[in-house]
């Protein structure tokens, strides 16, 4: 129950307040490295959650001062305690949506994450590992006090991967370790026969051995993940029981035994529960992976696949219930022009899977969202830039409503996913949406009926990496909330009326940058060497000042539209401090983030070249001041520059490779590898090297380093599986071979995006980035030598 006015304001003085103040007038320069990594963000996937009464928010929120380095083999994706990696140092908070008031119930204490309101909004349940390893826990609203609601020890993977509370709030659905497994054994258990061997092996024989079976490829994803040594483990954790956890006793049903759960939900009429359970990849070739969708009665808790080998992405969540709770839905998404992103819908009892989208569509496959279904039992699906309708009765599909020139981006909608909302009873529907040409976001009113839409809202921002999980609907369906930010104010929380009339600023989280002048950003658009028109992301110099030229960084990730990130807190998507570009504005530099829809090293060249050249051509950067840096795809674009131009001046190459026949043979510890399908179904190479030795040839800087006159640095973390240090080993040897010069710095015990790194190595990789642009780009009169001979 919410607390009276007087025990409100006793409580004041514990809060945090993130409302309006009055921001301070910026003065200062150069954002600290310090500053910027300390940062509070919201995790990537990790949904908000707004109160049944619209009162209060809740959401999770990193610090990455508190991220520790992984180092051993077991923690790639699970810490010690059974926290997935990705939200280490993470705490939950509230705030009001009438004051703006928030405080944070966790204070610090272990990795809390995915908080989620209980049906009647009395109770708070998120996940925790403040007791020592990840478990359950409770906040009491009634009595704002912490509880762990049982000893069990949960097992979640994705940060989408919240509790599901049953309609009556009596139990909430939750993944746990496998019946009689302890953490220490769920991490070995994900380790390959040959780390296996590796571990146990230490005072006898050191060989490690790996197997090919015979007919490899025709086996099913099971067997050939299984027994021929090979351990995809992102099928491998996801090894888990589901159970129900009776709130007020911490009893504990275990439903689903054996499984490797994905998306899971429990029935609108809470009689039964679904999820999807990972296999594998279709194929050695393929990305693409397979699900079973599995249906348990609660009256007997019997599993029951009910439509099997399913292809979806990475997460596997594109599944919703209907109303009524008879029926599931899902659209199919992949990694390849096989799959169409079909709608299907399978009833609980009787027939298979029935494709309701038969007839020619666009695609629907997003890999995050579940089919929208209204309260007559029809389904409405998004494209990239349109509306459709489907009868679930007739199977008959057809466009209602498109937006020209936007795309859209989400539909506004309860979090849960699979639920319509409308503000008129189902006449209109809401969504988010990008303009192709300008990049910014707004809300459209579409009449659903018509056709015909309306601009609610547009303005120069972003709503995050994922917006499904960053917009909620109250249960009165008055009020929204929203996670939005620009290139100058990290990602705050927003509210709105129905009618998206002067939203509402909730939180101010981290005020301290207030102090420093960001840059701005703009959108520019060039023509590539083919007649294609492109568009990047530019971000001026921090004290930018018109007819002055200053050295530009271009950042590039081939495939990419990263113009999409114009309005992104420091043009990163990912609000992550170590990918912030305003530490680089702040610092007198202009960085370009241009689109590159190349799949080979010419035409990477073809389209990134020509926008450099266009913020030239606008007076904005120095020609001979050009620097160019890029992570992992990226590095590979940044090596593929360098050996086709000598305009740059310095260079990054950032979990980089060069050599597309080494990544395409490049295998981890536990004998698996995704060269073959990334190469073979991605990146355009059609086939195997010996199929096509030239097409991999001509695509792999390597064989062109005698080129390079850009001095590069190197950076990779030592334990990257994702793309093997070996790849940038190759490349500094050829580099120190040619006398080039080169710098590479390894981390140790690192993986493969900086983001996940520990804070000391954060802080050493951002300070040695700027280092390194300031040496071999700041103009001479600023680089004095002191004293002692050293720059400043």
């Amino acid at each position: 129950m919410v607390k009276t006015l007087g025990n409100f304001l006793g409580l004041f003085c514990v809060f945090v307040v993130l409302g309006l103040p009055c921001r301070a007038q910026p003065r200062q320069l150069a954002v600290p490295v310090e500053d910027a990594l300390a940062a509070l963000h919201f995790p990537p996937s990790t949904p908000l959650d707004l109160s049944p009464d619209g009162e209060w928010v809740a959401y999770t929120l990193q610090d990455d001062r508190r991220k520790e380095r992984r180092g051993d083999v077991r923690y790639k994706l699970f810490s010690g305690t059974g926290v997935y990696q990705e939200v280490t140092g993470c705490d939950v908070w509230i705030t009001n949506t009438q004051s703006g008031v928030s405080q944070n119930l966790t204070e610090g204490k272990g990795s809390n994450w995915s908080p989620v309101w209980s049906p009647n909004g009395h109770r708070l349940a998120f996940y925790s590992d403040r007791s020592g390893v990840a478990r359950l826990w409770v906040w009491e609203r009634e009595t704002s006090s912490l509880r762990q609601v049982s000893d069990t020890i949960v097992h979640a993977f994705y940060p989408s991967e919240v509790g599901r509370w049953s309609p009556d709030g009596r139990w909430i659905l939750v993944k746990i370790l496998p019946e009689g497994m302890t953490v220490e054994e769920s991490l070995d258990a994900a380790i390959s026969p040959q780390e296996q061997a590796i571990k146990k092996t230490e005072n006898g024989p050191t060989v490690v051995l790996y197997r090919s079976p015979a007919n490899s490829n025709s086996s099913t994803p099971e067997q050939r993940r299984g027994s021929n040594g090979e351990v995809d483990i992102w099928t491998t954790y996801r090894h888990a029981d589901l159970a129900l956890i009776e709130i007020g006793t911490g009893n504990v049903q275990r439903i689903a035994k054996g499984f490797k759960p994905a998306w899971f939900n429990i029935s609108p009429d809470g009689k039964y529960v679904a999820f999807t359970s990972t296999k594998g990849y279709e194929a050695a070739t393929s990305q693409n992976r397979l699900y079973d969708l599995v249906v348990v009665s609660l009256s007997d808790t019997r599993p029951r696949v009910v439509a099997p080998n399913i292809t979806m992405g990475y997460v596997g969540t594109s599944v919703s219930w209907s109303p009524d709770g008879k029926l599931l839905s899902y659209i199919t998404s992949g990694y390849s022009g096989r799959v169409k992103g079909d709608c299907f819908v399978v009833p609980v009892k009787g027939d298979g899977p029935r494709n309701v989208t038969p007839d020619p569509h666009p695609y629907f496959g997003n890999a995050l969202r579940a089919p929208l279904w209204d309260a007559t039992e029809s389904i409405y699906l998004l494209s990239s830039d349109s509306i459709w309708k489907v009868s679930v009765r007739d199977a008959k599909a057809g466009a209602v409503a498109e937006i020209s020139d936007k795309r859209i981006i989400e539909a506004v909608a309860p979090k849960d996913g699979g639920r319509f909302w409308s503000p008129d009873n189902g006449r209109s529907m809401i969504v988010a949406t990008s303009d192709n040409r300008t990049k910014r976001v707004g809300f459209y009113q579409v009449d659903l009926t018509t056709g015909k839409h309306r601009r609610l809202l547009e303005e120069p921002k972003s709503y995050g990496s994922s917006p499904i999980h960053n917009i909620d609907v109250a249960r009165d369906e008055q009020r929204i909330v929203f996670v939005a930010e620009d290139t100058q104010h990290s990602a705050e929380l927003w509210m709105t009326g129905s009618d998206f009339k002067a939203p509402k600023q909730l939180t101010h989280i981290n005020p301290k940058l207030d102090a420093y002048l960001m840059g701005v950003s703009r959108v520019i658009e060039w023509q590539s060497l083919d007649g294609a028109t492109l568009r990047g992301a530019l971000l001026l110099p921090a004290d930018y000042q018109e007819g002055k030229r200053y050295p530009l960084i271009v950042k590039v990730y081939p495939s990419l539209n990263l113009s999409d990130d114009v309005n992104s807190f420091g043009l990163n998507r990912n609000a992550v401090g170590v990918e912030n570009m305003q530490l680089l504005a702040t610092r007198g530099y202009a960085v370009f983030m241009p689109d590159a829809p190349a799949r080979n090293m010419k035409d990477i060249a073809k389209t990134v070249l020509p926008g450099v050249a266009k913020v030239v051509e606008l007076g904005i950067a120095d020609p001979e001041r050009l620097g160019v840096m890029g992570h992992s795809n990226g590095g590979y674009g940044t090596l593929a520059l360098i050996v086709q131009t000598t305009q740059f001046k310095a260079a990054i190459d950032n979990a980089g490779w060069g050599n597309e026949v080494g990544m395409y043979g490049q295998m981890r510890r536990d004998g698996s590898s995704r060269g073959v399908a990334l190469l073979e179904e991605t990146r355009g190479m059609d086939g195997p090297p010996w199929q096509f030795p030239s097409k991999y040839i001509e695509n792999s800087p390597l064989f062109y380093l005698d080129k390079v006159q850009t001095p590069l640095l190197i950076i990779h973390g030592e334990a990257d599986d994702g793309v093997p240090p070996f790849l940038a080993d190759e490349v500094f040897v050829a580099l120190r071979r040619l006398g080039k010069e080169v710098e590479y710095a390894k981390y140790e015990g690192e993986g493969h995006w900086q983001g996940t790194w520990g804070h000391a190595n954060q802080v050493d990789y951002v300070n040695r980035m700027i280092a390194w642009f300031d040496d071999h780009l700041k103009q001479p009169e600023i680089k004095k030598p002191t004293s002692d001979g050293k720059k400043n």
